[in-house]
């Protein structure tokens, strides 16, 4: 075996934790059981039956590279590209790709931005993967008719710091929960854990990909809404703008 992969194996090994193995075996078990089924013609050799086979074998792919990602940065060895962006295009594209998903749904996506928000200096796709996260959550757990809320602003009395955060009128997170919610394979909403499609790394990897730019993320839960309502969730992270000298994360 490399050494490079020898290394991530043993990172993988001994930073993971039963919750890791129980969610590969599972997976594994699902995409067993289905074409051993289809070997002893218990289950039809049909496109819904490959279907399901195909989408649980993505299923652990991803969940093997995100397990992957977050040993990396734990490590200190994820690399960053870093380039000057403008926040208000990277939100606006943001916006424009979940807009799709959003309309069947009848979940309105807003964009709410302060003016002349200051640049950044990011990892653009990294920080996309973790935008792409946090509005992927919020859609999952918004209901028919709810709103998400995607916002940049500017942080008073801290002009070194850009404030994003998503905001949707979903149910909310328990009290008891939040302090975990970053925590690898947690779902506060234990009933939709094996159907919601997701790997349960999400946060997890919001949190590692924040943290590598110098920023923090958080979670706040019920939300006031400013129109009367108290409910839903909104998940908040900072970076630093450009000039501001962040952290340089091991790797760079």
């Amino acid at each position: 075996m490399p050494r490079d992969a020898n290394r991530f194996s043993t990172r993988i090994s001994s930073s993971s934790s039963n919750k890791h193995v129980v969610a590969y075996s599972c997976r594994k078990a699902v995409i067993q059981a289905n074409t051993e089924g289809i070997q002893d013609g218990v289950l039809p050799l049909d496109i819904e039956q490959i279907n399901a086979i195909h989408a649980e074998t993505m299923l652990l792919g991803r969940l093997v590279n995100d397990l992957r990602l977050i040993s990396v940065a734990e490590a200190g060895e994820l690399r960053l590209e870093r380039q000057p962006v403008e926040p208000i295009g990277l939100l606006e594209k943001v916006v424009e790709r979940f807009q799709a998903q959003c309309t069947p749904k009848g979940v309105e996506l807003a964009l709410v931005l302060d003016q002349n928000l200051p640049q950044v200096t990011i990892d653009v796709d990294r920080i996309n993967q973790a935008l792409n996260n946090l509005v992927s959550n919020a859609l999952r757990y918004t209901p028919e008719g709810g709103k998400i809320t995607l916002q940049g602003k500017r942080i008073e009395g801290n002009p070194s710091t850009l404030e994003v955060s998503v905001t949707d009128t979903g149910a909310g997170i328990a009290a008891d929960d939040l302090a975990w919610v970053f925590d690898r394979f947690y779902r506060a909403d234990k009933s939709r854990a094996r159907f919601s499609g997701g790997t349960g790394l999400g946060l997890a990897i919001v949190k590692q990909l924040v943290e590598a730019h110098g920023g923090r993320v958080w979670a706040d839960s019920p939300v006031n809404q400013g129109d009367g309502q108290v409910n839903g969730t909104r998940i908040t992270f900072t970076l630093p703008v450009s000039g501001a000298r962040p952290p340089v994360a091991a790797g760079e």
